[in-house]
């Protein structure tokens, strides 16, 4: 079973990290490799940290994907598709991510980052 979410670290004194679920499809790996983190038994987690500026380039292109998707569907099956609800939670979980980088958005010279974690539970 995986886990995956997203955290946000900003640059500025006294902002919070932020987390959310990691939308399915959204993946950094055309920017950034993943890496292992073996914290043993029962998780095996991947780690994969990409500056707040890459994490914004990559969600324009998951949420143009993800409302492209739904218009079409739409277009071609109507409201009330079998996967429609799936569709609609991708166009979600974009906004979600736009919302984590407003929130950690950059504040002087030091970027602000994000964290993708994938974690595979036995």
């Amino acid at each position: 079973m995986w886990d995956r979410r997203m955290i946000g670290v900003p640059n500025g004194p006294g902002k919070r990290t932020i987390e959310i679920n990691l939308p399915e499809g959204w993946t950094a790996a055309s920017v950034a490799p993943r890496r292992q983190a073996d914290v043993g038994y029962p998780a095996l987690i991947y780690v994969t940290v990409i500056s707040a500026v890459e994490a914004a380039q990559i969600n324009v292109g998951f949420k143009r994907q993800a409302q492209e998707t739904l218009r079409a569907n739409l277009a071609e099956e109507g409201d009330g598709y079998i996967g429609q609800n799936i569709d609609e939670i991708a166009v979600q979980a974009a906004a979600q991510v736009d919302e984590l980088l407003e929130a950690i958005k950059q504040e002087g010279y030091f970027s602000s980052w994000v964290i993708i974690e994938e974690c595979t539970i036995d």
